[in-house]
């Protein structure tokens, strides 16, 4: 047993957890990054999981029921759903286990050490290697940012089930028949306005064409004024031409 920790074996297998770590957190990460795709287009994903999360709301409001918590439901799906046997929790948490066991390992290391008197030296390596695991896998969550890609999925799964497939579930199952009343009061008022409009066009063009035909009238009667003064001052030309023969 001396041999095997005096043989950095311990230190080996610290350095090889820190890489397991983080080659499982870029697993999780591409597992996101394929989830927030798909939950961008809940309505037409190909994402089995997703499809029966929609297919499950459908369900209940064919049923005449509704489903007044959906935060509650999205946060119990992303919580159940597993990705190879792993819950999405546990990928998003990766890290933390694997420092967790890292510790473990680095705890059992050195009370060996203590215990089998090991160097100066061996302590300093044993100290080192753990420090960059632990250090390697904090970087590595500023890089791929699983907690930030968890948030952003139920952000979106939320919104769409809220603004998109409620409303589209309750308009279609619940509120049917106070929509169609809707529709039918709305459109009936507009029909009621459209004939108003026709009808006050209907009496501007009749008011305007009494106005010409009082232009009209009024026209035709200056000009029989005009041509009674015509014919009143030819008769006196007449009359005033007869008298000049007289005399």
């Amino acid at each position: 047993m001396r041999q095997f920790f005096e043989g950095y074996n311990m230190v080996i297998a610290i350095a090889a957890a820190g890489c397991l770590t983080i080659g499982m957190k870029s697993i999780a990460a591409i597992i996101y990054y394929g989830l927030i795709r798909n939950a961008e287009q809940m309505g037409s994903t190909k994402n089995k999981r997703i499809k029966s999360f929609i297919a499950k709301f459908e369900a209940i409001y064919k049923l005449r029921m509704e489903v007044h918590n959906a935060q509650c439901r999205v946060e119990s799906f992303l919580y159940n759903m597993r990705v190879m046997g792993i819950s999405l929790y546990g990928w998003k948490n990766m890290g933390l286990y694997g420092c967790a066991v890292i510790t473990l390992m680095f705890g059992t290391d050195i009370v060996a050490g203590i215990n089998y008197g090991m160097s100066s030296r061996w302590f300093m390596v044993s100290g080192l290697t753990y420090a960059a695991a632990v250090i390697l896998i904090v970087s590595s969550e500023f890089v791929l940012q699983l907690r930030r890609k968890d948030r952003q999925l139920y952000v979106q799964m939320l919104d769409y089930v809220e603004n998109t497939l409620k409303t589209h579930l309750e308009k279609e199952y619940i509120r049917k028949e106070e929509t169609k009343a809707y529709q039918m009061e709305y459109f009936d008022s507009e029909d009621e306005k459209d004939h108003e409009d026709e009808d006050s066009k209907d009496e501007m063009i009749n008011g305007d064409n009494e106005a010409q035909a009082e232009d009209y009238e009024s026209a035709k009667g200056n000009n029989k004024g005009v041509q009674k003064e015509a014919a009143s001052t030819l008769e006196n030309l007449r009359l005033l031409e007869e008298f000049i023969e007289q005399l």
